[in-house]
């Protein structure tokens, strides 16, 4: 079973990546691929789909969960110089978003990173490399030599990839491999 992550802070030594994360959300910790979270993520999350009782009800919640997420972070003490939305098909991320960009206004590298909607990031069979080479783009803004902390923002990180791909697109546009990459969401399902 999973186990709750309260609000604070995971770290990831082995990715060079920590989490910042939320009472909805739940600490790393291995899932059968055929059932991830029991289906919350899918259901809880994502519009459009059958059980809208519970789609209804995370998007009333969605309000509480910004505000707890943007407390998280400041209670978590990190420093960004940069945030960026994780690139996403839909607009689920946009609420997180919106509450992190107001309240920091650092150097925004969203606009930098686009998605042609071809792979699913949750996919057993994709890998970061699917999303680095084939399903993202990054465009050059010349900022990323400079970057010493990035806040990557999700609503949900089931498997880890988008958040791995998002890093990597920012080494490779040259951001010094030792500058501190955490992910604030507002679900880590595994």
């Amino acid at each position: 079973m999973p186990k709750l992550l309260t609000q604070g802070v995971s770290s990831e030594p082995e990715t060079g990546r920590s989490l910042i994360g939320i009472v909805a959300g739940f600490k790393s910790e291995r899932w059968p691929d055929f059932d991830r979270n029991g289906g919350r993520l899918q259901v809880g999350i994502r519009r459009g789909l059958r059980n809208e009782d519970t789609a209804l009800h995370y998007w009333a919640m969605v309000p509480t969960y910004k505000g707890k997420l943007a407390q998280s972070i400041e209670e978590s003490g990190f420093e960004f110089d940069a945030i960026v939305r994780a690139p996403s098909n839909s607009d689920d991320v946009q609420p997180y978003y919106d509450v992190v960009s107001k309240r920091w206004p650092v150097h925004d590298l969203s606009k930098n990173i686009t998605r042609k909607g071809m792979v699913k990031a949750s996919a057993n069979e994709t890998t970061v490399e699917d999303l680095t080479d084939s399903e993202f783009a990054y465009m050059l803004d010349g900022e990323e030599p400079n970057l010493r902390s990035v806040l990557i923002i999700d609503e949900s990180c089931s498997t880890g990839k988008t958040i791995a791909a998002v890093q990597e697109l920012l080494w490779r546009a040259g951001m010094p491999r030792d500058a501190r990459v955490v992910a604030a969401v507002c679900c880590k399902m595994l």
